[in-house]
Formats: C-alpha cells, structure tokens, sequence
C-alpha cells in the first residue's frame, strides 16, 4: 500500500476525516468576557487624619468590559476596562440561572455552577469545595432567611445570567437581584431577543444603602444582521450546554443530557426569535 496521493483532497474533506475520528473527550465551555456595572462609585482614599480626602475613580452606573488573563505570578485575574457613556445598546441572546451567596462575616463565596433547569441536581461549593448536591429549590432552603416583610425566602440568591451581544462580541452578564427584578419587569412587556435593548442605570436606596441598578429599555425590533446573530450565539450556546450536559452525565446520572429548551427559527425575524429564544 502506498501513501502517495494521486489528488489532493479539499479542505472540506480534511475536516470531515477530522471530525470522523474526533481527538480526546471533552467538551469547550462557555468562556466569554463580562459585562458589568458598577453598583456604587468606585473611590480611593489619599492622605490621612484632616487631610484625608476621597476621590471618586468611577461613579456608580459605570459600565465596564471584564476579560480573563494571567498575572507574572500564573495567577487568574480579571482586566477591568470601562466603558464610556451613561446606557449601552445590546441584543440578549440567551439566559441562565446561578445561586450565590458571600459570607462577609467568614468571608466566604458559595456557588453553584451556572445550570438551566430548576429539576437539575447541581452541586453548591463553598470556597471553592463540593459541600451538598441537589435540586436548586432544596439547596436554597439550607440558607433559610426573612425578607423585611416577614416573608420567608433564602442566603443562597438566584442570579440572573444573561448572554448578550455588544459592539458585535458576545458578553456574559450577571445581574444582581434588584437589577435581575428590573429585567424580569421588562421581560414582561417584551420578548429581549427580538429588541435592542438599551441598558442604562438608576439609583435605589433600601435602608440605609444607597446603590445603582440597572435598567432595560426597548430601543426597537431587532433587524436581519442583528437576528443573525442572536440566532447563531444562542445556537452556539445551546449546543455547548447539550455538550457539557452529555460529557457529565457519563459520570451522574442525575445531570440531564438534553436541554428542554426548543428552537425553531423561523424566516420571519421577529416571530423566529420570539418562538425560538429560552423563556426568560
């Protein structure tokens, strides 16, 4: 048998000889920049005694782009670039759910890993070590609180993430609960994935704190190039999910391997975004 070659093959037959014989068995997890805002101003202190005086860097309402790099040291750390202007215009293309929770006494962050479905088992870390396993709802209720009201509710909050388009690069966005409360009054009103969306800010006080929220405007109907791109990232999104969900479960069978999300993007933009976008 001889390996010389008596043509040359396309580039489109070299890939699907690759993708016949895929390497390894893993999957690529969603990794894309932040987006963020600035709760309260961002401040730093010169002087001491009377002479010490407090100068604001950023004030609260101050968006800005977080990327993920490495120090001198190997060491994971976050680039902070802000943004100019007050609002910023986005497409939302996707949603997802995250509980967290900080322990400012013990200084301590728990988390669960960013899930979809309320009925999956997921695990919750405290500093970053597996301490419980379960439905969302049940781990919430090992962190039992009051609302002002009386009302019971739970330490371990729901965070709110939303997967968005902005300047033609797709961001991650997690939304605090008072602006997560925003968003859901505005999802009321409009399906996100068929508007642009502008993001701006507004002061709230509860107590005595004082900080920013966020707010959601409908800027107007998306258009082909924007619904183009909402529906590739949101394509994109999914199908790494069903790829993370399918490579875990061969370990736990508890993780579900399908997402119950259904897609159906039709020609006709808007009607194709608002039956093919996640329920929000």
């Amino acid at each position: 048998m001889t390996t010389e070659l008596s043509t040359t093959i396309s580039a489109e037959q070299l890939a699907e000889l690759k993708a016949l014989n895929p390497q390894g068995d893993s999957f690529q997890r969603i990794n894309v920049p932040r987006l963020g805002m600035l709760a309260k101003d961002l401040t730093k202190e010169t002087g001491t005694g009377k002479s010490k005086k407090i100068e604001v860097i950023q004030p609260a309402g101050a968006f800005y782009i977080e990327r993920e790099t490495t120090n001198e040291d190997g060491e994971r750390v976050w680039e902070k670039e802000f943004i100019d202007g007050e609002t910023i215009d986005v497409l939302v293309a996707f949603n997802r759910k995250q509980l967290s929770m900080w322990d400012d006494g013990a200084k301590v962050f728990t988390n669960s890993p960013i899930y979809d479905e309320d009925t999956q088992v997921i695990p919750l870390w405290e500093g970053g070590k597996e301490i419980a396993k379960a439905t969302p709802k049940d781990l919430q209720e090992m962190y039992p609180a009051l609302t002002a009201k009386g009302k019971p509710t739970s330490k371990l909050k729901e965070v709110k993430i939303l997967y968005v388009i902005y300047k033609d690069e797709v961001y991650q966005m997690n939304l605090s609960q008072s602006s997560k409360y925003e968003f859901l009054t505005y999802v009321k009103v409009v399906h996100p994935s068929t508007v642009v969306t502008v993001i701006g800010s507004k002061e709230q006080t509860h107590g005595s704190n004082t900080y920013n929220v966020m707010t959601f405007k409908n800027a107007g109907t998306v258009n082909t190039e924007q619904y183009e791109a909402i529906k590739s990232t949101a394509t994109m999104i999914k199908e790494a999910i069903e790829a993370e969900k399918a490579y875990y479960a061969k370990f736990d069978t508890n993780v579900p391997v399908t997402v119950s999300i259904e897609e159906d993007w039709s020609p006709d933009a808007v009607k194709g975004l608002q039956s093919g976008s996640p329920e929000f």
